[in-house]
């Protein structure tokens, strides 16, 4: 028998059948707590790096990477989210069966490549006006997008399994 959740903050070891815990152990985070806390110190991080950047770089050497992380949280918000969201509710719909969601792979890999090649489009076609030119920042646009699409499904797995 797996573990019971108390609240969606903290699990515990459950009790054997003689009233006995099985094992003294500090609690551990949910899944979902687990989110919450990486979320939060990734804002943190990400908040410091802007600041230290910004200052490093100055208004002009910082643009181009503003820019990049303002196309990636736009293809997040509008494309990749909402999968994540489909992915949430179809799993909680057949009990966290992954199963569920094959009838949906199509969607969900075709709203990935869009946000994708969205994201790295605009990055190449605008390289000269916004990214100095600067190949590299294609190759993070890539990187970006691809990743966001990996957490966008690992949220929504971890919601839809209710951990």
């Amino acid at each position: 028998m797996g573990p019971e959740y108390r609240c969606a903050l903290m699990t515990h070891t459950p009790q054997r059948a003689d009233g006995h815990s099985q094992k003294r152990s500090l609690p551990r985070l949910s899944g979902t707590a687990a989110i919450i806390l990486a979320t939060v110190l990734s804002a943190f991080a990400v908040y410091g790096y802007e600041v230290i950047a910004g200052r490093s770089l100055g208004a002009d050497g910082f643009a181009p990477i503003g820019v990049l992380w303002t196309v990636g949280f736009l293809t997040f918000t509008i494309l990749q989210i909402p999968v994540e969201q489909m992915i949430t509710r179809r799993l909680v719909l057949f009990d966290g069966n992954a199963a569920a969601l094959w009838p949906s792979r199509f969607v969900i890999l075709g709203t990935y490549a869009v946000a994708f090649l969205a994201m790295v489009g605009f990055i190449a076609l605008t390289l000269d006006r916004f990214f100095e030119g600067e190949w590299g920042f294609v190759l993070a646009g890539a990187v970006l997008g691809f990743n966001r699409s990996l957490l966008a499904t690992g949220r929504g797995m971890l919601a839809g399994r209710r951990r």
